[in-house]
């Protein structure tokens, strides 16, 4: 949803020198960076514990929270798929931060619920499918890194990628979505 990818990387970056790791450029963090975020930090900071990292990263992120903004044109397609969709968020950033600028942006009432904090979306999902009695076969996990992809195939849903957010289509396709999606218009076209 956030076109947050620069504003991350420079976090990460800070994040990584701050715990005596070595300087992170933007192709290595591109290369490199995955979710579940372990293996990046325990490749950059090994000493560091990840709850430690945690809380700095997102200490960090809250103070520059006015700076996130959605991808141009997302915030009229979420108020479409609104009113035919119960839409849910689930993400790797506290919740606080997500309904923090979702509010920001007069969005939150479009979402049934937000998760977040969820380091494994493949540990997250299911139960957020269960609570809202989500019938698989109706339901579309959308994100946009092979994890997101990754997440919806093991729940036992329809798994979808977009281009336009952390990853470029290749590492997306190599994952094998079930749809994968270069623009809005695609995905709306698809759940009309």
């Amino acid at each position: 949803l956030a076109d947050d990818e620069r504003l991350t990387f420079e976090l990460t970056r800070d994040c990584v020198a701050h715990f005596g790791g070595g300087a992170i450029d933007w192709e290595t963090y591109r290369a490199e960076f995955t979710i579940p975020v372990d293996g990046f930090y325990g490749k950059h900071c090994p000493a560091a514990a990840v709850a430690d990292i945690d809380r700095w990263f997102f200490g960090a992120y809250a103070q520059r929270l006015g700076e996130v903004r959605m991808f141009e044109g997302l915030p009229a397609v979420l108020t479409r798929l609104s009113r035919d969709h119960r839409l849910y968020v689930l993400s790797t950033l506290q919740g606080s931060l997500i309904t923090g600028a979702l509010g920001a942006m007069g969005l939150e009432a479009l979402f049934t619920e937000v998760v977040g904090g969820a380091f494994d979306k493949r540990d997250h999902l299911p139960a957020l499918l269960e609570r809202h009695g989500c019938d698989p076969m109706e339901t579309m996990f959308i994100g946009d890194t092979p994890h997101d992809v990754v997440a919806g195939q093991a729940a036992g849903v329809q798994a979808a990628a977009v281009t336009w957010g952390y990853t470029d289509a290749q590492p997306l396709r190599e994952a094998y979505p079930d749809h994968l999606f270069h623009e809005t218009a695609g995905l709306i076209h698809h759940l009309d």
